[in-house]
């Protein structure tokens, strides 16, 4: 314990978050990786649907062409990462994310001016 003005005693603090802490944040984050890959398969059915003269082969370009894309701004990232600092780009990453997952959300169909009427299919097209 440090005096303060007054000669209040005030903990010592590194400045550092807790390894919980750190713990926390990288689980969430590999769990919204995992989740963005897995929403690109679940949406498979659908892309499908918007392109009925193309095969399987065809379509799953769209999947490998995902995966591949993210793998290397994963390397990027992390030689940027050391470059300007773990926590500035991994905040910036999730800012990036965040913003394009919302402007996804609210994205409208190309060609329509107004949002999809719901599938009447409630089970996939497969």
């Amino acid at each position: 314990m440090n005096r303060g003005p007054g000669g209040t005693r005030t903990p010592v603090t590194s400045g550092r978050p807790s390894a919980a802490a750190v713990l926390l944040v990288t689980s969430a984050a590999a769990f919204l990786s995992s989740l963005d890959l897995f929403i690109v398969n679940i949406a498979f059915p659908a892309i499908r649907a918007d392109f009925p003269g193309s095969d399987l082969g065809q379509l799953s370009w769209v999947l490998n062409g995902y995966t591949v894309v993210f793998a290397a701004f994963l390397a990027l990232a992390g030689r940027l990462a050391d470059r300007f600092g773990h926590r500035r780009l991994f905040l910036w990453g999730l800012g990036v994310f965040t913003a394009a997952s919302a402007l996804c959300a609210l994205a409208r169909p190309c060609g329509r001016s107004s949002p999809p009427e719901p599938s009447r299919h409630s089970a996939p097209p497969w």
